[in-house]
């Protein structure tokens, strides 16, 4: 290549390309660079390299040209910040390489890239990974991060500080009756109150949901206390509104301490602040309460966090078994059919099993009962499968008030029974009376779908609660299962007699069957017979047996 083609090459070539010699001022400069830069050919001669990098970042520059004079022959890259002749900035990726010319002479040639976009496309990516979408406050991941920082810094010595969980009293409301868009909009307006009311060497976050995070850097006991009481009347004061309405929004907060000498992690100290906002609630909301360990709510709501950890355990890793019990019929009504109800239980760890009253209301608390009703679900059709024909049992599944209205619950099953019902699976889903007046709209929706697909429905525990006979009227259930509590003295107890007798007849005029629970005696058993009572279940019938392995 002749040396006119090759000043073209190095004058045109789409790289900002630089000589420079050993004092590290520009020998010389492609047509590119001078328009990168804004300046002409001659402004640029002679003028020391550095000088085009941003002021805190010359140095750093000399340092890497110094380097690539040292360290022959490497190439030595790095990014910094550019300034052109109108004062705007890019970003830069500078490739330099020491050479040595035909007579001796020696060099620095520079490859310069603009990367403004790439470095701005890894910005945003960054924000992303620890940023809330929604409101621009912290994640939880970035929010976790910062409190393991602080607790290297208190096994230092230094300052104590104070970990406050948020939650909003009223969000559910607002976001079921008038939508998730407003939803959004409430949670961006109480994430931009929050920074507002908030000192800037805090960290605050959105943790999920309608929960928030808020780290208080070198925070007393008594002044987590009072900035607390100060974020209370902040929302006191503040009025949501959305489409010509306006709302009230108070909130929930709990905290603790971080102190030096503890042994807490990030986990533990996020289960206290949320521990302590359980307190406030279960107080009367509106209110901010401090961790501590002998209060009887802070322990219920530790127990409560054990058990979540324990019920996901269980789910991920089959520790959770299905017992059968014997539901048999003694009356002409029922054309003796037979029944079992199915009982979820759990493995302990010495391999202990653990019935549902220890983990269910941790269940329900966290919303985990769907998953677990879905677990019963797929492990009786998977029962049913194994069997070398259909026995003709009818299967009792009981159902919690939240699987009632779980979407991923019907969509899943309303997918999964038509072909197992078919094929002579029998299915009864039971409802206790409590939960069934409590989510009367979503029963009824409930019942009425997986009836259209051929199930049926029990009402549990008829008694216990409301004891009110209109709402058999209005439950399409076909089978009256009588509270215990009635059956275990009714022999005795003239009130408990009457009441079985009152509950029968009623649901005889209704059509809908009747079961007997905690049949635990041969008297028991013939007083239900002679009563007319159509199923019987109990100790005396049969004890739980294992599903898969036959009865015990």
């Amino acid at each position: 290549m002749d040396n006119q083609r090759f000043h073209l090459l190095c004058r045109e070539v789409p790289v900002v390309s630089l000589i420079l010699d050993r004092e590290l001022n520009i020998q010389d400069i492609n047509s590119l660079g001078c328009e990168q830069l804004g300046y002409s050919r001659s402004e640029l001669l002679g003028t020391p390299y550095p000088m085009l990098c941003i002021p805190e970042e010359r140095e750093y520059m000399q340092q890497n040209l110094t380097q690539s004079l040292n360290e022959v022959p490497c190439l030595k890259r790095w990014d910094c910040s550019h300034i052109r002749k109108n004062g705007t900035r890019y970003w830069a990726r500078d490739t330099a390489r020491f050479v040595e010319g035909p007579e001796g002479e020696t060099f620095i040639l520079i490859a310069s890239e603009d990367i403004t976009e790439t470095r701005y496309l890894i910005s945003e990516l960054e924000k992303k990974s620890y940023l809330d979408e929604l409101t621009g406050l912290y994640n939880r991941r970035r929010f976790n991060r910062h409190l393991d920082e602080i607790l290297l810094s208190i096994h230092s010595g230094q300052d104590s500080h104070a970990l406050f969980f948020i939650d909003l009293d009223q969000f559910k409301a607002i976001n079921d009756s008038c939508g998730h868009l407003c939803g959004d909009q409430l949670l961006i307006q109480i994430a931009d109150l929050l920074r507002k009311h908030t000192r800037k060497q805090d960290v605050l976050a959105r943790l999920g949901g309608d929960e928030f995070g808020l780290i208080l850097h070198s925070c007393s006991r008594d002044e987590a206390r009072l900035i607390g009481q100060k974020l209370l009347q902040t929302f006191s004061q503040y009025r949501f509104f959305w489409e010509g309405k306006y709302f009230s929004v108070s909130a929930s907060l709990g905290y603790t301490l971080i102190e030096s000498g503890m042994r807490s992690d990030a986990n533990d100290l996020l289960r206290q602040a949320d521990a302590a906002c359980y307190l406030a609630k279960e107080r009367g909301r509106n209110r901010v309460e401090m961790y501590d360990t002998h209060s009887n709510l802070i322990k219920q709501r530790d127990s409560l966090h054990t058990w979540y950890n324990r019920i996901n355990q269980a789910l991920d890793q089959s520790l959770f078994v299905l017992f059968s019990q014997e539901v048999i019929p003694i009356s002409k009504r029922t054309n003796g059919e037979k029944a079992h109800e199915v009982l979820i239980r759990m493995k302990g760890p010495g391999g202990e099993i653990i019935p549902p009253g220890a983990f269910f209301p941790a269940a329900d608390y966290y919303h985990l009962s769907p998953r677990i009703d879905l677990w019963v679900m797929e492990e009786v059709i998977r029962h049913f499968l194994s069997l070398p024909e259909p026995d003709g049992n009818t299967y009792f599944i009981n159902l919690s008030g939240l699987t009632l209205s779980d979407t991923n619950y019907i969509r899943t099953t309303t997918r999964l029974l038509p072909q197992f019902i078919e094929q002579g699976l029998k299915l009864c889903f039971e409802i206790t009376e409590s939960v069934a007046i409590h989510h009367l709209d979503s029963a009824r929706f409930f019942i009425d779908k997986f009836k259209a697909l051929g199930c049926r429905f029990a009402l549990d525990d008829f008694g216990s609660g409301f004891s009110s006979f209109g709402y058999l009227k209005t439950l399409p259930v076909d089978i009256i299962k009588i509270d215990g509590e009635f059956i275990r003295d009714i022999i005795n107890d003239p009130a408990d007699h009457a009441m079985v007798i009152a509950i029968h007849e009623v649901s005889k005029a209704l059509e809908k069957l009747t079961v007997a629970e905690y049949v635990e005696d041969e008297a028991i058993f013939n007083k239900l017979r002679e009563m007319g009572i159509d199923y019987v279940q109990g100790y005396y019938i049969g004890k739980p047996h294992p599903l898969f392995g036959g009865r015990q």
